[in-house]
């Protein structure tokens, strides 16, 4: 997770078992927060990669995204038992092919954390573009993790990026798999949160400036 410290250093008393402990203890509270019934939302709000455009600074592309995560009483269960929830982004160049399947020409991908202190009760957001803060309120963590600006993508990728016949196809999703197990198969079986946003296909927009204003098509 974005919050664990590569070099942390843990107490002596905080072993392995205990640590594994913990997240287990969390599993069960989330499982429990689930299983428990709870007011239904009167229609499934989906997760939405709104739009998706890039900027040049010499070789160098940036990309820049808008998204919402809706706020749902599954996420803020999972989040208040204690686990961390992680979200991604994944955003492939394709580049269409008249004789075959179209060609999935490059990559990018882009994380963040969302973490709940019980003690402050703030919500902590950390996103792979180095950004960090404490929220009062969920949904303006979410907020702020739909606003991704000037996340930058190799030089590699330019190349591709101006093929005419290049497009892209845009996903944003709860990564699951780092979730306890019991806590992702109710997850996988809760029909209030649908935490993909499925495959979105976006034009390439290329914008002039710094990155905050309206894009402009290709």
């Amino acid at each position: 997770s974005l919050f664990r410290a590569k070099n942390a250093k843990l107490p002596h008393m905080m072993t392995r078992a205990s640590e594994n402990g913990a997240l287990a203890r969390a599993a069960v509270l989330a499982a429990a927060a689930f299983a428990a019934p709870h007011p239904r939302a009167h229609a499934l709000e989906k997760f939405i990669v709104n739009q998706i455009w890039f900027t040049a600074a010499g070789p160098g592309r940036f990309l820049h995204a808008d998204m919402r995560v809706p706020e749902s009483q599954p996420l803020r269960q999972t989040l208040h038992s204690g686990l961390e929830v992680d979200f991604s982004l994944e955003v492939v160049v394709q580049k269409k092919r008249w004789w075959w399947l179209d060609q999935r020409a490059a990559e990018v991908n882009w994380r963040a954390t969302i973490a709940y202190d019980s003690i402050l009760r703030r919500y902590r957001l950390a996103t792979a573009d180095g950004y960090r803060r404490e929220y009062r309120d969920l949904r303006n963590a979410l907020n702020r993790m739909g606003q991704l600006r000037q996340w930058p993508v190799s030089p590699d990728i330019a190349p591709v990026l101006d093929h005419p016949d290049a497009y892209l196809l845009a996903r944003l999703e709860v990564d699951v798999s780092r979730l306890p197990q019991p806590v992702k198969i109710l997850l996988l079986t809760d029909n209030e949160w649908d935490f993909s946003s499925g495959w979105t296909r976006l034009p390439i927009v290329f914008e002039n400036g710094g990155g905050d204003d309206a894009p402009q098509d290709r």
